[in-house]
Formats: C-alpha cells, structure tokens, sequence
C-alpha cells in the first residue's frame, strides 16, 4: 500500500515538473534575459485549462525586476501564455473559474447576437452569420460578446454587475440604432 502511494506521488511530481518546464520554456520567449529567469509556484485550476507561474528575471538594466506571474491557457495545440505581467489575483482557482465562465459566456453571446440579427432582418441564422461577420457589423457583434462575458466573469467573482449590464444595454441599443448590422432594403428578400 504505501509502495503505490509513493509511486502515485512521484508520478504527480513527474507530470508538474513536466509542465513546469512547459510554461518555463513559453516564459523564457518573451524575456530580456532568459537565463536569468527563477521560477516558483506554479498553479493549475482544477479542470487543468488554466495555470499561472510565479517568475523573476533580469531586466534591460541587468537587475532583477522582482517576482511577477505569468498567465496560460490551454487550448487544442497545448499551452499559450495569456498574460506575462499578471497578478497574485489572477493565480487562484476563483479567478480561473471566473475566466472559464466569461469565455463560456462569450460563446454564448456570439449565438444571441447571430440570432438576434437573424430577428432583426427577419433574415436565416445563415444569412445573419454572414452579416454579423461583415467588417460593418463585426465590431458590435465584438462589444456585444466582450460585455456578456464582463458581466459573467464579475458574476462569478460576486462582484457588482450593474455597470457591466448597462454596458451590455448600450451596446444593444447601439446595434438597434445602427445600419451596420442590417440587411439593406434592397437585398431583402
């Protein structure tokens, strides 16, 4: 029994080191002075598509800069590094938790606003795709998601929403008022 939960904890310690040199690699990238980078505390959320490294390294002046935090996302293709100059906030499980549920929310916002042109032209959800693509409309479609997913990610962290929903209003009333998400009279069908 113990000879299994020892072989379980080194296998754990395996794979964070494994990744650890992930995110030290992505790091290292973007740094003035690679080899001087130390690096500690490395955080993954629980669902494993997030994490954030603790890291100082020397700047252009050949002194150290003090430690900051670099922020990853998982995606298809693996490991990108979001944030290089990040926050202690941004390296705890409410803060990832907060960042799942904005992108969920964009994505969902990007649904409501096709079908919310489609409504609007009276037009396909195709045809509305299509349009909500165009370089006119493409910009509120845009605003519309990035406020949508504000309000979710201060919902998630039970911070106060009221300005972020009035952002979401004027955005919507900014989309009604505008020609540039809407089909021309002469293309309607």
């Amino acid at each position: 029994m113990k000879k299994a939960w020892v072989v379980g904890f080194v296998s754990l310690l395996l794979v964070g080191c494994g990744e650890q040199s992930t995110f030290e690699k992505l790091i290292k990238e973007d740094l003035i002075d690679a080899e001087s980078a130390k690096f500690r505390d490395l955080v993954i959320s629980d669902n494993k598509s997030r994490a954030c490294l603790s890291y100082n390294a020397k700047n252009r002046f050949g002194g150290y800069a003090g430690w900051s935090f670099a922020v990853f996302e998982k995606k298809e293709a693996g490991w990108h590094l979001t944030l290089l100059e990040g926050f202690a906030d941004q390296c705890a499980e409410p803060y990832f938790t907060a960042m799942d549920e904005a992108q969920k929310a964009k994505k969902l916002a990007e649904v409501e606003f096709v079908e919310m042109v489609a409504t609007w032209n009276q037009i396909s959800k195709t045809e509305a795709l299509t349009l909500s693509s165009s370089d006119s409309c493409r910009k509120l479609k845009w605003e519309y998601e990035l406020e949508k997913s504000m309000v979710a990610h201060l919902k998630t962290i039970k911070s106060s929403t009221h300005r972020a929903e009035v952002a979401v209003d004027t955005v919507l009333e900014k989309i009604k008022s505008s020609d540039a998400c809407k089909v021309a009279t002469k293309n309607r069908h």
